[in-house]
């Protein structure tokens, strides 16, 4: 969760107990402004559109060890099954990048760069959608956990 800035996370839930006991300030490098959660995996970014991903989360360790900066600029992302992270950037390009969980994040193929303007992208535990820059919605086809870039994006009936 993100109040003030700063990064919190929620202590002393268990599977009998979802409300927690106490709200944890993990670090205090301030000044995020956008923050998506997966398995064992946080990733940030902050008021300079610079992203961050918190290192060493654990069970043991739920705060983690430290806030480690990823390459690039990014003004919204989603994270896709513990492995993938969707991105825009700066200038409404998508971007998607690997993530290894426990080794270093590996970069997506140039060539697996998707065009035009975009104004945010949203993952679910199956699915990718996308709204670009005239707020029409595209559903992602063909993603899967082997496939994680999928197949060709499908225009919704609807916009947003």
């Amino acid at each position: 969760m993100i109040n003030g800035h700063n990064v919190y996370y929620r202590a002393g839930m268990t599977p009998n107990d979802i409300k927690g006991t106490d709200w944890v300030q993990v670090g205090s490098e301030g000044n995020i402004q956008w923050l998506d959660v997966g398995e064992n995996l946080v990733y940030a970014i902050d008021d300079q559109d610079e992203i961050w991903q918190r290192t060493g989360i654990n069970e043991q360790g739920l705060a983690g060890a430290s806030w480690q900066k990823v390459p690039g600029h990014m003004v919204q992302l989603s994270l896709y099954q513990r492995s993938v992270a969707w991105a825009v950037d700066r200038d409404h390009r998508l971007w998607m990048r690997r993530v290894d969980i426990g080794s270093d994040p590996v970069p997506v193929d140039e060539t697996d760069l998707l065009d035009g303007c975009h104004k945010m992208v949203e993952t679910t535990k199956d699915s990718v959608f996308l709204v670009d820059c005239s707020d029409n919605l595209y559903w992602r086809t063909g993603v899967t956990d082997q496939q994680v870039l999928g197949e060709s994006w499908v225009l919704m009936d609807t916009n947003v």
